[in-house]
């Protein structure tokens, strides 16, 4: 088929860019000339090509945080582009695959619908995962014009399962190092350098444990008005370290028994504590009357 046709793409550009965007005309500007005819079985192509995700890059492909590695075959070039080389086990392998034309000329490519494939083997050399395997493959034949410099390019992802036999089709894969190999269809048969990753177990991560704070001072040591100890429980929000200055006096002649103390706190904040206080320190009195800072609590209430 003749390159020089009179195809003009400005001609019905609206049409061909609502139904396929601008990547069509992209593609025709790279050659710099008209080479598809509105009839061509070369536009039939372009759109099958695009209808199958293969897209077309620029030859000075990025290899930035990625590894890569290839293989050839006469004029066209095999690439294999991985994110990274370890993964979580289960974790998704995103992985490229770009043939190039390395000739200084445009050639006709085959294109068919298995361009890409790929595999994978474990650490024995055992294949447990081919792409194509169990897969329904579209059967056709195109010739797509590939110029000097160009690639065709599309994405894959092996999802760490294997499919070697009908049996053990998609069951996971277990942690360990295995190589995949890019390769194209049986056309060309260019296969890519393996390239090594490792599948490790996800780390655990076991929590710091909370640390078990210190329980506060349940009893307050009490000094009576003999020099003897006498500790008193204590309950509530109040803590041990709030009360200080705790005494016991005994009045034999008013036949009274005074318990003081000192209690702190953050101001504007409400507190309260059951204070339990051994029968044998109390020998006189037998209605408590309750004091703060020298003031009974019916007179605070008035």
């Amino acid at each position: 088929m003749s390159s020089s046709a009179n195809y003009k793409p400005e001609e019905d550009s609206n049409r061909y860019v609502e139904c396929h965007g601008k990547v069509v005309f992209d593609y025709l500007k790279v050659e710099g000339k008209s080479f598809m005819k509105k009839s061509s079985v070369y536009f039939f192509v372009l759109l099958t090509l695009l209808s199958l995700g293969l897209t077309l890059v620029p030859s000075a492909f990025s290899q930035t945080n990625q590894l890569v590695s290839s293989g050839e075959n006469g004029n066209l070039q095999l690439t294999m582009a991985l994110e990274k080389t370890v993964y979580s086990l289960g974790e998704p392998v995103n992985l490229t695959l770009t043939i190039t034309n390395i000739s200084n000329q445009t050639i006709n490519f085959t294109h068919t619908g298995l361009d890409f494939d790929f595999q994978v083997y474990n650490d024995t050399n055992n294949a447990v995962y081919h792409w194509s395997n169990f897969r329904a493959i579209a059967q056709f034949i195109a010739i797509v014009p590939l110029p000097a410099g160009e690639s065709l390019s599309t994405n894959f992802t092996w999802l760490q399962t294997c499919n070697f036999n009908a049996s053990v089709q998609g069951d996971p894969v277990s942690p360990g190092t295995y190589n995949i190999i890019g390769q194209t269809g049986p056309t060309y048969g260019i296969q890519t350098t393996p390239i090594q990753l490792t599948i490790a177990l996800a780390p655990t991560f076991t929590p710091t444990p909370t640390p078990t704070p210190t329980p506060s001072p349940t009893t307050e040591p009490a000094t009576t008005d003999t020099g003897a100890t006498i500790d008193l429980a204590i309950s509530g929000n109040v803590t041990s370290s709030q009360m200080s200055n705790v005494t016991i006096t005994t009045n034999q002649s008013t036949t009274s028994t005074i318990v003081s103390f000192t209690l702190t706190g953050q101001n504007g904040t409400t507190g309260f504590s059951n204070i339990t206080i051994p029968i044998n320190a109390v020998p006189y009195g037998t209605t408590p009357t309750i004091y703060i800072d020298g003031q009974p609590i019916d007179s605070l209430k008035r």
